[in-house]
């Protein structure tokens, strides 16, 4: 049985962490740790939250889990915002506006904004003609200077949603792999060290930007697969996330696979 203090302590040193939760693995299958994972993990996020603050959130199915385990707080002076555009396919579904909901009403804050425009566009000239409605701007201008914010990670292959919506074609992610991405963070594509491995992608990627993740109080992350552990890890290593909840059996894969980095 691993000790979950000494694994939390050993991840915040070795990544300079502001806090982490770790919580014991019930089984192998991903899911069920998961559901244990968020139980644990909302009120330790929300026990960060300060009233006021700009929150952005991300979507997916981690997101979703957690937001449902969200506690009753009055934080009316608070804001949330969506920090990702959406996929634009019936057959996927990233529960944006369901977390949103979920954020907003059981925290009580003040409004919430969503971000009504996909989350990559042919190129970078339509971003810029979406940077002339007030709306979206304003939105792209809050989101890039949020006080705490849940990212999503995401894995590559054929299990990232960006790839089986059609967003990212197989060509496309087998490129990003050659160029050294490990993952994605706010479906921004990574390498192991955080950075950017595909920058004219980037340019047509729209939503929270990474330096945004870097300067935010607190940069949020619930783990429980050891699939996202290189995603991770490059998130880690360049500070896009410095509070972490993770299960520990992640934890454990953690830790093996950052000291395999630096033997």
């Amino acid at each position: 049985m691993w000790d979950t203090v000494e694994l939390g302590r050993e991840i915040a040193k070795r990544f300079d962490l502001s806090h982490v939760l770790v919580v014991p693995s019930v089984s192998r299958d991903d899911a069920r740790n998961l559901q244990e994972t968020v139980r644990r993990a909302a009120p330790f996020f929300q026990n960060l939250v300060r009233n006021g603050d700009k929150i952005g959130v991300a979507w997916g199915a981690t997101l979703l889990a957690l937001s449902k385990r969200l506690h009753a707080r009055q934080l009316s002076e608070s804001t949330v915002f969506q920090i990702t555009g959406n996929l634009d396919n019936a057959d996927s579904n990233t529960y944006a506006h369901e977390i949103m909901r979920h954020f907003s009403q059981k925290m009580m804050l003040k409004a919430l904004h969503t971000l009504p425009c996909p989350i990559i566009v042919e190129n970078s000239f339509i971003i810029d003609l979406l940077k002339h409605d007030s709306k979206i701007s304003g939105i792209m201008s809050q989101i890039n200077q949020v006080d705490m914010v849940f990212p999503n990670i995401g894995v590559m292959g054929q299990e990232n949603c960006l790839w089986s919506t059609g967003y990212v074609s197989s060509d496309m992610m087998l490129s990003l792999e050659e160029k050294g991405s490990v993952g994605c963070v706010c479906s921004r594509f990574i390498n192991d060290k955080g950075e950017i491995v595909d920058s004219l992608l980037n340019e047509r990627t729209i939503g929270i930007a990474l330096s945004a993740l870097r300067t935010a109080r607190y940069s949020c992350a619930c783990v429980t697969a050891s699939k996202k552990v290189p995603p991770l890890l490059g998130c880690l290593r360049s500070g896009l996330v410095n509070v972490l909840a993770i299960d520990t059996n992640t934890a454990v894969t953690l830790l093996e696979c950052a000291q395999s980095y630096t033997a």
